[in-house]
């Protein structure tokens, strides 16, 4: 799980144009990995510990990935200016015009 599903999540977000990082991936395995063993430490229930070490490492993959993917991602540049029609309707009249942004 540990090799196998940040791999994966790196591989498969690549499918789809995703900017996130392969190492971002693996460091999310590693923390997801950690808190899947302590899950499995504290939970007492034998069904359930073999489930969470699993799933810790793929969960920490994908937030992992995202995490990467936000920090390489840039935010859109604002337009300075942005126009669109407008109506306005009331009892009696009808006003059409222009609302902006500057």
């Amino acid at each position: 799980m540990m090799i196998g599903a940040p791999i994966g999540v790196w591989a498969g977000a690549g499918l789809v144009d995703g900017k996130g990082t392969q190492a971002g991936a693996f460091a999310g395995a590693a923390v997801g990995a950690g808190a899947g063993l302590a899950t499995a430490y504290l939970v007492p229930n034998t069904d359930i510990q073999p489930l969470a070490i699993m799933v810790g490492p793929l969960l920490g993959a994908i937030v992992g990935y995202e995490v990467s993917h936000a920090l390489n991602s840039r935010p859109e540049e604002p337009q300075a200016v942005s126009l669109q029609p407008a109506l306005a309707l009331g009892p009696g009249h009808t006003v059409l015009g222009m609302s902006g942004q500057f």
